[in-house]
């Protein structure tokens, strides 16, 4: 009898332990959620916080470019995150299609793109040229509709 019983105790604190995890990363998350504009700035509107789990922030995008481009602003995000988010322990930032997340305002996924990812970034920098931005001034890593972006603006605030 008491090995059953003990069983079946060991069974409650370890849906207890996971319950906790969750909950925990539900509490980063929603920290995360609420800075995220003044972390991302702008880019805010195209990485949107999806989920946050295992130490990785995943974020989406409807456009699939960004999955190659979030390798030279992770680490800048990264730290931001470490500052402002106390135990978060943010490790990784890893960026996915909207498709693979459904927002409470969408109701059906969207289509991404399919092709050449070269040509993919290729027509995404000419769509930002024609929608009046440039590369920044100080980095030459990101389109801007000003003459420095939201990174270089910050590393210039934290001097």
């Amino acid at each position: 009898m008491g090995g059953v019983f003990m069983e079946k105790l060991n069974g409650i604190l370890g849906e207890m332990k996971g319950m906790s995890r969750f909950l925990k990363e539900r509490k980063v998350e929603q920290k995360i959620r609420l800075i995220w504009p003044t972390i991302a700035g702008k880019l805010a509107d195209e990485l949107r916080v999806a989920y946050f789990r295992e130490s990785v922030l995943y974020v989406s995008s409807s456009n699939p470019v960004w999955k190659a481009e979030v390798a030279f602003i992770s680490d800048h995000i990264l730290k931001q995150l470490s500052k402002t988010v106390n135990g978060a322990h943010v490790k990784r930032l890893q960026v996915i299609d909207d498709g693979e997340v459904v927002f409470p305002s969408r109701q059906s996924k969207r289509d991404v793109p399919s092709g050449d990812l070269r040509q993919l970034i290729l027509g995404e920098n000419r769509r930002r040229i024609e929608a009046g931005m440039s590369l920044c001034n100080e980095c030459q890593a990101v389109f801007t509709h000003e003459d420095c972006c939201v990174f270089c603006r910050c590393s210039r605030n934290e001097s």
